[in-house]
Protein backbone atom coordinates (compact mmCIF):
# COMPACT_ATOMS: atom_id res chain seq x y z
CA UNK A 1 0.00 0.00 0.00
CA UNK A 2 1.05 3.53 -0.93
CA UNK A 3 1.51 6.58 1.66
CA UNK A 4 -1.66 8.82 2.94
CA UNK A 5 -2.17 11.01 0.19
CA UNK A 6 -3.28 14.41 0.21
CA UNK A 7 -6.88 15.31 -0.85
CA UNK A 8 -5.74 16.84 -4.04
CA UNK A 9 -3.07 14.15 -5.18
CA UNK A 10 -6.17 11.56 -5.05
CA UNK A 11 -9.28 13.89 -6.53
CA UNK A 12 -8.84 13.21 -10.06
CA UNK A 13 -7.41 10.05 -9.92
CA UNK A 14 -9.85 7.89 -12.05
CA UNK A 15 -10.96 4.30 -11.49
CA UNK A 16 -14.04 2.08 -13.21
CA UNK A 17 -16.95 2.40 -11.11
CA UNK A 18 -18.78 -0.94 -10.45
CA UNK A 19 -22.19 0.82 -10.12
CA UNK A 20 -22.16 3.03 -12.61
CA UNK A 21 -20.06 1.09 -15.14
CA UNK A 22 -17.49 4.07 -16.22
CA UNK A 23 -14.62 5.94 -15.34
CA UNK A 24 -14.82 7.93 -12.11
CA UNK A 25 -12.66 10.52 -10.19
CA UNK A 26 -12.00 9.44 -6.38
CA UNK A 27 -13.36 13.34 -5.81
CA UNK A 28 -16.59 11.74 -7.08
CA UNK A 29 -16.45 9.05 -4.78
CA UNK A 30 -15.73 10.64 -1.61
CA UNK A 31 -18.79 13.02 -1.58
CA UNK A 32 -21.77 12.25 -3.70
CA UNK A 33 -25.32 13.82 -4.12
CA UNK A 34 -25.80 13.63 -0.32
CA UNK A 35 -22.58 15.03 0.64
CA UNK A 36 -21.38 11.67 1.61
CA UNK A 37 -18.66 8.92 0.42
CA UNK A 38 -20.21 6.30 -1.91
CA UNK A 39 -20.61 2.89 0.11
CA UNK A 40 -18.07 1.14 -1.97
CA UNK A 41 -15.56 4.11 -1.74
CA UNK A 42 -13.62 1.65 0.83
CA UNK A 43 -13.41 -1.66 -1.43
CA UNK A 44 -13.01 0.36 -4.44
CA UNK A 45 -10.31 2.48 -3.42
CA UNK A 46 -8.21 -0.19 -0.88
CA UNK A 47 -5.99 -1.13 -3.69
CA UNK A 48 -4.82 2.25 -4.39
CA UNK A 49 -3.83 3.93 -0.77
CA UNK A 50 -5.72 3.97 3.01
CA UNK A 51 -8.56 5.05 2.18
CA UNK A 52 -10.10 3.70 5.22
CA UNK A 53 -7.27 6.02 7.01
CA UNK A 54 -8.48 8.61 4.76
CA UNK A 55 -12.15 8.47 5.43
CA UNK A 56 -11.86 7.99 9.00
CA UNK A 57 -9.40 11.29 9.68
CA UNK A 58 -11.92 13.50 7.60
CA UNK A 59 -15.13 12.13 8.53
CA UNK A 60 -14.16 11.11 12.07
CA UNK A 61 -15.47 7.73 13.85
CA UNK A 62 -19.29 8.61 14.43
CA UNK A 63 -19.44 9.85 10.32
CA UNK A 64 -17.41 6.88 9.02
CA UNK A 65 -19.25 4.39 10.62
CA UNK A 66 -22.73 5.70 9.67
CA UNK A 67 -21.62 5.78 6.22
CA UNK A 68 -19.92 2.36 5.94
CA UNK A 69 -21.44 0.12 8.39
CA UNK A 70 -24.24 -0.02 6.69
CA UNK A 71 -25.81 -3.39 5.38
CA UNK A 72 -26.26 -3.10 1.51
CA UNK A 73 -28.60 -5.87 0.15
CA UNK A 74 -27.69 -7.72 -3.05
CA UNK A 75 -29.31 -6.30 -6.61
CA UNK A 76 -31.60 -9.09 -6.94
CA UNK A 77 -33.23 -8.65 -3.46
CA UNK A 78 -34.01 -4.76 -4.18
CA UNK A 79 -35.31 -5.84 -7.53
CA UNK A 80 -37.77 -8.87 -5.69
CA UNK A 81 -38.77 -6.40 -3.39
CA UNK A 82 -39.47 -3.64 -5.78
CA UNK A 83 -41.95 -5.74 -7.86
CA UNK A 84 -43.56 -7.20 -4.85
CA UNK A 85 -44.32 -3.69 -3.96
CA UNK A 86 -45.49 -2.65 -7.76
CA UNK A 87 -47.57 -5.73 -7.58
CA UNK A 88 -49.12 -4.52 -4.15
CA UNK A 89 -49.75 -0.95 -5.26
CA UNK A 90 -51.80 -2.52 -8.34
CA UNK A 91 -53.56 -5.24 -6.15
CA UNK A 92 -54.98 -1.51 -3.89
CA UNK A 93 -55.34 0.36 -6.75
CA UNK A 94 -58.44 -2.24 -8.26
Amino acid sequence: MTDMPTTTSYEEKEIRCPRLGGEVTFGYCSREASGNPCYRALFCWSPYFQVEVFFKEKLGEEAFHECFDKTVQPKLVTLVDLIEKARNTTKEER
